[in-house]
């Protein structure tokens, strides 16, 4: 659970403007394939 606290703080601390979210978008899709998820 920290992780996703730490996660959670990065993400809000480096905000990326609607329907341009691509850092966000790349950094949760990493976690999720750590955790095994098949990301596309």
């Amino acid at each position: 659970m920290p992780e996703l606290i730490g996660l959670r703080r990065h993400i809000h601390a480096h905000p990326e403007l609607s329907g341009a979210e691509h850092q966000t978008a790349a950094l949760v899709a990493g976690e999720l394939r750590l955790l095994g998820w098949d990301v596309r």
